[in-house]
């Protein structure tokens, strides 16, 4: 990656089906030298995780994927979640929207809300990362939304500001590269965990026993949520665990 984490090339085109996929397609089929963006009004079929859609809007929000080349161990793998998640954050605390925080994987919320999500895919070769999908969708001017298990919000509705979706992706693409510039640094755990969601704080989960009281103890390299479960630290994947808060 380019460690100046300035120089990337953005495609805008009206309609894809999903960004990610559309990365993934041109990642196949060309050599890329520096970062490509791919960035759309609107997802006919925008993923989320776990299978999930990602719906937003025509024209009102953020929904773009970032293709880099990379250099990564794969056991290192969650620092690309983590460096795109804190550049996101930091973009929206320049906008004082509220208080910021990381729900892992890597949902960000603002007052408990959710405003943005990451989907990221990897090519990996060997134990390397060699090339990173990172799609994300910001809600930015969307003031309406459908019913989730979590409220959603947008840089609009907490800031009662409209935004140029043209400034709004130079800025936090600005933000983002100067973090994704510290992949694989120990900088960014630190960084990650004090914006993690109910860090250290009790929470009730799901896991394949049933419902438990737990605190979470942080994130592990490879991504799995640690989770204080009675008198044992458990190690948890993405489909392993469901918070019920």
């Amino acid at each position: 990656m380019d460690k100046k984490g300035l120089k990337y090339h953005i495609v805008k085109l009206d309609t894809l089906t999903s960004t990610n996929s559309y990365a993934s397609m041109f990642n196949q089929k060309n050599k890329i030298e520096k970062p490509h963006v791919f960035w759309t009004d609107f997802q006919t079929h925008g993923k989320g995780q776990k299978g999930e859609s990602w719906h937003s809007e025509s024209g009102k929000n953020l929904l773009f994927s970032i293709l880099l080349d990379l250099e990564l161990p794969v056991d290192s793998r969650f620092d690309i979640s983590k460096a795109a998640a804190l550049g996101i954050a930091r973009y929206l605390d320049s906008l004082s929207v509220g208080e910021v925080s990381i729900k892992w994987p890597n949902d960000i919320l603002v007052e408990d809300q959710k405003i943005a999500g990451i989907l990221i895919e990897n090519s990996i070769v060997g134990q390397q990362i060699k090339k990173a999908i990172i799609g994300i969708g910001l809600n930015v001017n969307q003031e309406v939304f459908p019913e989730f298990s979590r409220i959603a919000t947008s840089i609009k509705l907490q800031n009662g500001k409209a935004h140029d979706l043209e400034m709004a992706i130079q800025e936090l693409l600005s933000f983002l590269f100067v973090e994704l510039s510290k992949i694989g640094s120990t900088a960014l755990q630190k960084s990650y965990l004090e914006r993690l969601y109910a860090y250290n704080k009790l929470l009730e989960f799901q896991d394949k026993d049933g419902l438990f009281n737990g605190t979470i103890k942080g994130v592990s390299p490879e991504g799995f949520l640690l989770v204080k479960k009675g008198k044992e630290t458990r190690s948890y994947d993405l489909k392993e665990i469901e918070f019920k808060a």
